[in-house]
């Protein structure tokens, strides 16, 4: 799905490759913090994609926190399966 507007001012992205989720995307419209599900059964890595920072969160109940800037975009990934190592497919 691509850009589901999510409570927060959020628009939210994911893909599903193999019966499981790929990535999440989450896009910050003002810069609130962001409270998201674990997708994934491992601890994820999030980046600001306009920086390339590694964000730190807090994680508790399967359930990630992070700070947001305003018109940033997020990745939330498995460190060993970053969104780069996906083909880009039509």
């Amino acid at each position: 799905f691509c850009s589901l507007r999510a409570g927060g001012a959020f628009l939210v992205s994911a893909e599903m490759r193999e019966g499981e989720t790929a990535y999440v995307i989450v896009r910050s419209l003002c810069g609130n913090d962001c409270t998201i599900a674990n997708p994934f059964k491992e601890a994820p890595r999030v980046k600001d994609l306009e920086t390339d920072e590694i964000i730190c969160y807090k994680y508790g109940k399967d359930v990630l926190n992070f700070p947001t800037e305003a018109d940033h975009e997020y990745v939330i990934e498995r460190p060993d399966r970053p969104l780069e190592s996906y083909p880009v497919t039509d």
